[in-house]
């Protein structure tokens, strides 16, 4: 759940910025899931003349790098302001046992932002994006970077598919679409 007061849907685009694409995480997840397929998200990148960054811990600067990417370190006090310069979101996976339990945390921070996504067809990810109306779902690599250079390529860079994500976050994943949830589960705990 995230606090849709505090992420804030990011301001549009200036036509003359560079479009970037981004991913945030743990060090951890990086080399598991994002590095093994890094080196062709960028190459799709610089194909449609966008960056792609990665927000994490200083421990994998030099792979994010040495991929063509441009790192920048995680820090609670900026990671708002540094998602925001994110236009589109992703979230590789491969499908192992922890995948299918874990939760589709970036996605959400990523709609909550207002900005389409690409994820990996496994686990929770399928439970945030609707796939073709919030971002995409890919079911491999080559997906991943098909569906990632359609989103390059359109002019608005999938805004509304942004600002479709946006409203599921708010209506299914926000702090206030839960305190109904929360006060029915207390009630019935209670036994009232």
């Amino acid at each position: 759940m995230v606090d849709t007061q505090h992420y804030t849907v990011r301001p549009a685009r200036q036509s003359a910025t560079r479009p970037v694409v981004g991913w945030i995480g743990t060090a951890s997840t990086f080399r598991r899931y994002l590095l093994p397929v890094l080196p062709g998200l960028v190459r799709v990148c610089q194909a449609a003349g966008a960056e792609f960054r990665v927000i994490a811990s200083p421990d994998v600067r030099e792979q994010t790098v040495a991929a063509g990417a441009v790192f920048v370190p995680w820090s609670l006090a900026t990671e708002l302001q540094e998602l925001q310069t994110f236009d589109i979101g992703v979230m590789p996976l491969s499908d192992d046992e922890f995948v299918r339990g874990k939760c589709a945390f970036k996605l959400i921070e990523y709609g909550a932002i207002g900005i389409p996504s690409v994820g990996s067809d496994i686990g929770a990810n399928g439970d945030v994006i609707r796939h073709g109306v919030t971002g995409y779902l890919a079911a491999d690599e080559q997906s991943f970077e098909q569906y990632l250079a359609e989103l390059l390529n359109q002019s608005d860079l999938g805004r509304s598919m942004g600002a479709a994500a946006r409203q599921v976050v708010d209506e299914r994943f926000s702090l206030h679409s839960q305190v109904g949830r929360l006060a029915q589960v207390l009630h019935e705990a209670a036994g009232k």
